[in-house]
């Protein structure tokens, strides 16, 4: 008898698992058929058919944090329902049901406090023959927004953790009833707080998804978030000999750039060792000589970079060299959102409370980790070893410019882990289902700073990232499709060994000339060519 091959065998069992609505997905996508398969705690709002290449999205009145509608989708039925959480907080969730169906299901996270379904990411989903799936977490918000909490704890739980695994679980269910079948794998992806997010579930309940898809995780909430305002309250007054006015920010970034530009062997304007980068600010100080046409730093002022670079040891790590062009966002004259309203809001149920010094930070966050509202953080790391061994995987990755999340974050995260491991003395290695990608000159989540140009390609179809572009992209693709490479990875058992990221001459349009792509190696534990262009 001939062989059959396993490539045979997937193809078979994959084409056995798809499911070709057609016309009567125009039957199916009707109030009658979702109502009668919810519980008790659930509400239907919306069935929408969408044609194909059609639009879906509910705008910046109902959904403000991703006004964006989903466009150029393939034909789809789009479903929204609200869940009560408890007594004072509910949560929505939405799903997009295409009609090609591979029977595969994927979660898009969230970002910031924001409170909205994600529908334009969530096209990632149909495009690639997923039903998607995303949720408000509890709320409606900007990210930046955090006043929905104060003195909400039922809604901090939402946020935190319960809106995740209840949509993910309500979702599986929906998805069930309305193709006959369950979702024969399980994806997430998530950038920032869904990155947190996907962490926390693999933690929490690890047979929820069979891969995760983790950018920038905000991981260890009750740490970063004060962090952030630390960071702020070293530049906060104009009137202190420590602070920088922004108008410094563009000569501090390109100091520190051509110091540590060519550590990698490359003169690029991109600084792929920032393990290397320990900046000397000593020529930008200002001596007697100095004038206002000359711009220089005070001894104080370069002790408030230094600190910026290297906080103490037991709070965050600090932000990395090439982070510079995003310090706007921390370090001009107010406080980060991200940080204060944590601190008022979810910690201290304070709207007015205003930290006058490093040292109030610090007893707050031995506060935050006793309380850790709405249990947000994902520093279970007994937890992830629970998923790596139902066979669980884990594709991590940071860019090295961002200034909102440090990089050195999740690298703390990747190390906690192997740390976890190697307490318990278990198996797998870490390198069987959790890999690592340092993505060099991409801010956080996606972008580079202007004047990179095309030499940092960061686009790899990623969270967050189809929004900023001005069109997308016509080739979607295998190796530079991170849905896809993670599908491979859990179905096929093809390891993950480089993410292929893009960019052109205009950093956010496809069409513009100059398409550059860069093979990005995993993370091997030290920093040895994590770039090959």
């Amino acid at each position: 008898m001939a062989l059959i091959s396993l490539t045979t065998i997937l193809l078979t069992l994959q084409l056995a698992l798809t499911v070709t609505l057609g016309a009567s997905g125009h039957l199916k996508c009707t109030p009658e058929s979702f109502t009668s398969n919810l519980p008790p705690s659930a509400t239907l709002e919306a069935v929408s058919r969408v044609p194909e290449n059609g639009t879906y999205g509910e705008g910046p009145l109902v959904d403000i944090p991703h006004p964006e509608n989903a466009t150029n989708i393939p034909s789809l039925c789009a479903v929204t329902v609200r869940v009560q959480s408890s007594p004072s907080s509910s949560y929505r969730l939405g799903l997009f049901l295409p009609d090609h169906y591979e029977s595969r299901f994927l979660m898009i996270g969230n970002g910031g406090f924001g409170g909205g379904i994600h529908w334009f990411d969530m096209a990632i989903g149909p495009r690639n023959g997923m039903a998607a799936l995303s949720t408000d977490t509890g709320h409606n918000s900007s990210a930046t927004e955090a006043d929905w909490a104060l003195n909400h704890p039922e809604k901090q739980i939402d946020w935190g953790w319960r809106a995740v695994h209840g949509s993910a679980e309500l979702g599986k269910d929906i998805i069930t009833a309305y193709y006959g079948k369950s979702p024969g794998h399980s994806y997430f992806m998530g950038c920032s707080t869904g990155g947190r997010q996907g962490l926390k579930e693999a933690q929490n309940f690890p047979e929820t998804f069979d891969g995760v898809i983790i950018g920038a995780p905000a991981w260890w909430t009750t740490h970063l978030n004060p962090f952030l305002t630390r960071v702020g309250l070293t530049n906060l007054s104009p009137t202190s000999p420590t602070y920088i006015s922004p108008t410094l920010f563009p000569i501090i970034s390109q100091h520190v750039l051509f110091q540590c530009d060519a550590l990698d062997g490359h003169i690029d304007k991109i600084i792929s060792r920032p393990d290397l980068c320990h900046p000397d600010f000593s020529p930008l100080l200002c001596s007697s000589s100095s004038s206002s046409s000359s711009p220089c730093l005070t001894q104080s002022q370069i002790t408030t970079l230094q600190n910026l670079y290297s906080p103490p040891t037991n709070i965050h790590p600090g932000l990395s060299p090439s982070s510079e062009p995003q310090f706007s966002s921390l370090l001009s004259n107010t406080l980060s959102p991200y940080g204060l309203g944590y601190i008022r809001d979810f910690l201290l149920n304070n709207p007015t409370f205003s930290p006058q010094d490093a040292s109030t930070l610090d007893s707050l966050i031995t506060l935050a980790d006793q309380l850790n509202p709405g249990n947000a953080s994902a520093n279970y790391f007994e937890g992830m070893i629970d998923y790596a061994k139902r066979g669980g995987k884990v594709l991590l990755y940071h860019g090295m410019a961002d200034g909102l999340v440090p990089m050195d974050g999740t690298i703390l995260f990747y190390t906690k882990t192997v740390e976890t491991l190697d307490k318990l003395g278990m198996v797998p290695e870490i390198d069987d289902w959790m890999r690592m990608f340092l993505i060099p000159g991409m801010q956080h989540c996606f972008g580079t700073p202007v004047e990179v140009g095309t030499n940092a390609p960061w686009y790899f179809e990623g969270p967050f990232q189809g929004f900023s572009l001005k069109s997308l992209p016509d080739e979607q693709t295998q190796d530079g499709n991170v849905i896809r490479q993670m599908i491979q990875w859990v179905e096929e058992g093809n390891q993950v060994d480089n993410m292929v990221a893009r960019t052109w001459k205009d950093s956010f349009d496809p069409e513009s000339e100059g398409k550059k792509v860069a093979n990005i190696s995993k993370w091997k534990g030290n920093w040895e060519s994590t770039y090959d262009a």
